[in-house]
């Protein structure tokens, strides 16, 4: 063991180390101490050896994602002891050079550990629930096969399997196995022929799944499968999902047959399929995006609950604190009083700033489909507050321009005209990035309003949008931010939601040192 542990065995928390062959490598007197055993009982010793039965808990599945994946991971574990009583810790895990580090703090008797339970056997199993079941319901109803697969990793960590969690009626339909008779089974006993070598990749399906996992790289895929009792052509999306991947898949058979001329046609049938079935991928991804909204809509929901708890603790102990030195028996100097006002001054603006971000967040996130008449004045200002942080650090300027003493209500679902907004805001900071630009400028302002639509110009000073690509920008998946940076849907959602939600139009153009685009939205004064 390194000489460099050593000064660790002060610690008041518990710290140990597990190597990759899953055994103890390094324990501090405090672990030592909360465990009750001494060092040469469990030093270079296997976890299961040990504590036999130790592979079925969560600390043990939490290790192994923590070597796999190298992300942090927190656990609340509840230690029984030879005569019958019982600790509760908490352990965090973090991947270090010699294996995985996790320290762990006994809270058997704090309220973290109340509020924990209330978490977990309330709001979490609710939330759970709601979302599991929305997520069914917006998945069954999709046209296309869906399932989710994780990872299954032999000791190198290396990909050799994967295993079903989830399979939709579509996809249990085109497969011919339902999902109760796939579920927590290997792909490839399932399916065998996800070996074989497809025609015109030189790889496996097995061998691409395992790429999007390992590269976080989503593939669209065309091929026809002839194996397993399935013999049909499938266009096919893979998208990484944890250490695992989501797969959408529809049958186009009846497409490629129907493609006149097959055997003249061939060498260029992908390219005519793939432009056939592109629309479709399109609509895929923007459910994906409103469901990705509407499920982060209960977590933020579930976060605020527990944030305003502690913010409200904050409130009335500054306040009682300020009682207490207002009402102090002795003289205070005047210098300090001035001080303390600007302290209590300052604690009480972060208060209200975390307070109105946390509503924000909540406001945003709600999963609210409905149009209804909305301030448009407090959708702009909101939109700024959510990127305030990136707008300052960048030393941009916002500019607000709104006609005095008018309220501007718009008609549709403020939510989505946010998006909007935030969209355009953020492309304008990105733009910014790296350029030497004096008083860098994002402005909103109302143009024009009457009993029909209101017009809304966004400009910035950024150095606009090439001429040449004006007329593309709101194609899907154009994207002038590279393949790292964007997914080029940002603009085409905006006008979809635009069109559609608000039945008006957005145009972009290029207008002094920056780029221009104007908003047309109905009015919701009628």
């Amino acid at each position: 063991m390194p000489s460099r542990y050593n000064g660790f065995n002060n610690l008041s928390i518990g710290m140990q180390i597990v190597d990759e062959e899953m055994r103890y490598y390094f324990l501090n007197d405090s672990l030592l101490k909360q465990i009750q055993m001494e060092r040469e009982q469990i030093i270079g010793k296997a976890m299961v050896d040990v504590f036999p039965g130790i592979e079925n808990t969560e600390i043990f599945k939490s290790i192994q994602t923590c070597f796999a994946t190298s992300e942090n991971q927190f656990v609340i574990n509840e230690f029984e002891y030879p005569d019958g009583s019982r600790k509760v810790y908490k352990l965090d895990l973090e991947r270090v050079e010699e294996g995985v580090l996790i320290l762990s703090t006994d809270i058997s008797a704090t309220k973290e550990y109340d509020v924990f339970l209330k978490n977990e056997n309330v709001v979490l199993k609710d939330n759970t629930k709601k979302l599991q079941n929305l997520l069914r319901k917006v998945l069954d109803s999709s046209l296309n096969g869906v399932q989710y697969f994780r990872s299954i990793r032999n000791s190198n960590h290396e990909i050799i399997d994967f295993e079903y969690v989830f399979s939709n009626k579509v996809a249990s339909e085109i497969i011919q196995i339902e999902e109760k008779d796939v579920i927590g089974k290997r792909l490839l006993e399932v399916l065998p022929g996800h070996k074989d070598i497809l025609e015109g990749y030189g790889k496996s399906l097995f061998e691409l799944y395992a790429e999007v996992v390992e590269s976080g790289q989503n593939k669209s895929l065309l091929f026809k499968f002839t194996s397993d009792g399935i013999d049909a052509w499938f266009s096919n999306n893979s998208v990484k999902l944890e250490d695992g991947f989501v797969v959408t898949f529809s049958v186009v058979t009846e497409l490629v047959n129907k493609t006149s001329q097959l055997e003249e046609i061939n060498k260029n049938l992908e390219e005519k399929v793939r432009n056939a079935i592109r629309e479709q991928h399109i609509k895929e991804e923007a459910l994906i995006q409103q469901s990705k909204l509407a499920a982060m809509g209960d977590m933020i929901s579930a976060i605020a609950h527990q944030w305003r708890q502690p913010l409200t603790s904050i409130s009335y102990g500054i306040m009682t604190l300020n009682e207490i030195f207002t009402n102090l028996p002795f003289h205070v100097e005047e210098s300090e009083k001035v001080e303390y006002e600007e302290v209590y001054t300052q604690i009480e603006k972060e208060i209200e700033f975390l307070t109105q971000t946390i509503e924000d967040f909540r406001k945003f996130y709600s999963p609210n489909s409905k149009n209804e008449n909305f301030s448009v004045t407090d959708v702009i200002h909101s939109s700024f507050h959510f990127l305030d942080h990136e707008i300052k650090i960048n030393n941009i300027r916002k500019e607000i321009n709104l006609p005095i003493d008018s309220t501007i209500t718009a008609y549709g679902n403020p939510n989505q005209l946010r998006q909007v907004f935030l969209i355009l805001i953020d492309n304008s900071i990105d733009s910014f990035k790296n350029k030497e630009i004096e008083d860098k400028t994002i402005s909103f302002s109302v143009t024009h309003f009457d009993s029909e639509f209101i017009e809304i110009e966004v400009s910035d000073n950024a150095g606009g949008i090439p001429q040449e690509l004006v007329h593309k920008i709101f194609e899907p998946y154009f994207t002038t931010k590279g393949p790292t940076s964007g997914t080029g849907m940002g603009l085409y959602i905006s006008k979809l939601i635009i069109e559609k939600t608000f039945e008006g139009s957005i145009r972009a153009s290029n207008e002094k040192n920056g780029a221009k685009f104007i908003l047309r939205i109905k009015n919701g004064e009628r």
